[in-house]
């Protein structure tokens, strides 16, 4: 644990140098996110296909159709001689890319395209998500409507987390939920002023 520390701090004081920034990103900080990769998609069951080097046992003519085979513990060894991230992901695609071509099923398919949204999942910075603080939440309660069932907040997360799932999103964070939950209360709060004139 004190090592760890140690090499935070040396590895903050040398990011701060440019002449040592260049050297940090390729050695460190590039094989840091590969390795953060390949770990987070063999977590994956889907992945189990695309572990090991395809043989002629399981697949005779593969190799006379993919020219160019790879996998991901390939992949996995590859990572110090890789000299940029493009050149990592291409790899990858090039996974999935065999494996649509050699089309060896719907469930190969299939399992290709979830690692390849696992991938782009990954590659979308995760940053803390801060409401505006001159946005007001509030509580769903339109004038008029009190006898009707008044929608519940959590309700409403359930709603919104099941339409970000359905969209293809794996995950949101709760602060992403909290404020689109907002966004939504305040589109049927103007929808129905706006139509209730008309009522």
């Amino acid at each position: 644990m004190v090592s760890k520390k140690i090499d935070s701090f040396l590895i903050g004081i040398l990011e701060r140098d440019e002449k040592y920034k260049s050297y940090l990103d390729k050695y460190y900080n590039l094989p840091k996110k590969m390795n953060r990769i390949i770990t987070n998609l063999k977590l994956y069951k889907e992945s189990a296909v695309f572990l090991n080097k395809v043989t002629k046992k399981e697949a005779p003519d593969y190799h006379t159709i993919i020219k160019k085979p790879i996998d991901i513990g390939t992949i996995q060894k590859k990572i110090p001689k890789y000299n940029s991230y493009s050149e990592f992901r291409e790899d990858l695609d090039l996974i999935w890319t065999n494996c649509y071509t050699y089309n060896a099923g719907p469930f190969f398919i299939y399992c290709a395209d979830t690692m390849k949204r696992a991938v782009e999942t990954q590659e979308i910075p995760r940053i803390p998500v801060e409401k505006d603080p001159g946005f007001v939440g509030f509580n769903l309660h339109v004038e008029g409507l009190e006898s009707r069932s008044q929608i519940k907040r959590e309700d409403l997360k359930k709603v919104v987390a099941e339409i970000i799932k359905n969209a293809g999103f794996e995950s949101s964070s709760l602060s992403c939920l909290e404020i689109l939950c907002d966004v939504l209360e305040d589109k049927i709060c103007s929808s129905f002023k706006e139509h209730g004139k008309n009522w």
